[in-house]
């Protein structure tokens, strides 16, 4: 199967940082079947990631932490960006955390709107340049 370079540069982060981000939050809840001729993890992943579909899979416990990972992330996102706005985080602790997971530039951009998700709905700005 041909991937799109945008999913091959995420499935390498989330894969890259499965023991790094394993927290969520929540009770993922998915219903992983196990067969030894299913889809790799990563067809799973992907066919979860763009039509939402599940299907048996070969390796159901990396698909998890994949699925956990990138739930993590997302959660991460949100707590990074409630950090500036409580001005506990500052750009340059953004930069840290890109450099020390190498984490691709959606995640700032991530980390950028859901700030100004906080400002819009609290009224407190503070500047993130």
């Amino acid at each position: 199967m041909k991937y799109s370079k945008e999913f091959e540069r995420d499935y390498n982060f989330y894969l890259s940082n499965i023991d790094n981000f394993n927290f969520c939050g929540r009770i993922l809840k998915y219903k992983i079947t196990f067969d030894k001729n299913g889809k790799t993890a990563k067809e799973v992943f992907f066919d979860i990631d763009s039509r939402g579909k599940i299907s048996p899979c070969s390796q159901p416990e990396l698909l998890y932490r994949l699925i956990l990972c990138k739930a993590s992330v997302n959660f991460m996102i949100k707590q990074w960006a409630d950090g500036v706005w409580r001005h506990l985080w500052f750009p340059s602790d953004t930069q840290e955390v890109m450099e020390c997971y190498h984490c691709p530039e959606w995640v700032k951009i991530a980390i950028e709107n859901q700030y100004q998700k906080l400002v819009r709905e609290k009224g407190i700005c503070r500047d993130l340049e």
